[in-house]
């Protein structure tokens, strides 16, 4: 039995030293080009990216209204659908907001420090970066230009919207 172990361990370091098809990879690259093509600097400050290899980092920003993804919203196209009473524009944005906007919230000093990858569900599918976790549900301007959220209540979450721009408030 110890030979048998001894010569599974031998074969198992052996194959993975040669080019078989079995062989454990570390995924060093990313599909999808570099998020920070889509960060909105505010005052252009930089912000703390950790990279993991691959597509998997760590950004860190603090918790504020100013802290969200805004992405596209469709009638026909996409997972999240646009709201039948969003103003019309050339633009149909939605945004994931870590605080939801208010003036109080806006004018309020930054919260703690998130990740923002795993806070809003950020992930790179087919080339393309998407959010997939609406904390505060998505922000959308209505008609007579009033801000509206909906899917409060997580209902958005594992859905995903393909991100435009990004903005971080930087930590105190």
């Amino acid at each position: 039995m110890k030979y048998f172990l001894l010569l599974s361990i031998i074969f198992f370091v052996l194959y993975q030293s040669g080019n078989g098809c079995m062989k454990f990879k570390l995924d060093t690259t990313c599909e999808c080009s570099d998020i920070l093509e889509f960060y909105d600097k505010i005052n252009e400050e930089t912000i703390p990216v950790i990279k993991k290899g691959g597509c998997k980092m760590s950004i860190t920003c603090a918790t504020h209204t100013t802290t969200n993804f805004l992405f596209p919203l469709y009638t026909n196209q996409g997972e999240i659908l646009r709201p039948d009473d969003m103003m019309e524009n050339r633009a149909y944005v939605g945004v994931a907001d870590a605080v939801q906007f208010s003036d109080e919230a806006y004018e309020a000093p930054p919260g703690p420090p998130i990740d923002i990858i795993s806070h809003f569900g950020v992930l790179c599918d087919g080339g393309d970066w998407y959010v997939s976790k609406y904390p505060t549900g998505i922000g959308y301007n209505m008609k007579n230009l009033t801000l509206k959220y909906i899917g409060t209540n997580g209902e958005f979450d594992g859905k995903k919207a393909r991100i435009a721009q990004f903005s971080c408030k930087p930590l105190a």
